[in-house]
């Protein structure tokens, strides 16, 4: 008798452990399985993304975009848009305002009141 006492005590000690490693390894591949499956989307999903931004980006479209906005892609390439191509370097025309080097320009007075304005509501 003290041989089954001592078996039923294994068991009840042993058996609940085992059948938690059996769920928690179930479990644990799910997790895997959904992992995989939400990883392969976004890489789909991020591949698809950049050929729509290449496409989109390509010198034939970005032509296309200009002439379907009246700008002239001639004009817009030259160095008289140096602003719009992102070269801060290059002077603009003749005659365009400007500030001195490390100053922003001078913000005309009715300007510069609503900007205070915002800050102040901004700040209540």
């Amino acid at each position: 008798m003290a041989l089954f006492d001592t078996i039923g005590t294994l068991a009840a000690a042993v058996g609940p452990s085992v059948v938690n490693s059996w769920f928690q390894n179930r479990t644990n591949q799910q997790n895997y399985q959904n992992q995989l499956e939400l990883q392969s989307r976004t890489h789909a999903h991020q591949s698809s993304m950049f050929d729509r931004a290449n496409a989109y980006n390509t010198p034939l479209n970005q032509v296309k975009r200009l002439k379907e906005a009246c700008i002239n892609p001639a004009v817009f390439y030259s160095n008289q848009y140096a602003g719009a191509t992102g070269n801060a370097s290059m002077p603009g025309p003749i005659g365009s305002p400007s500030a001195p080097a490390g100053q922003a320009p001078k913000i005309g007075g009715l300007m510069k009141y609503y900007q205070i304005r915002q800050m102040e509501m901004q700040n209540e």
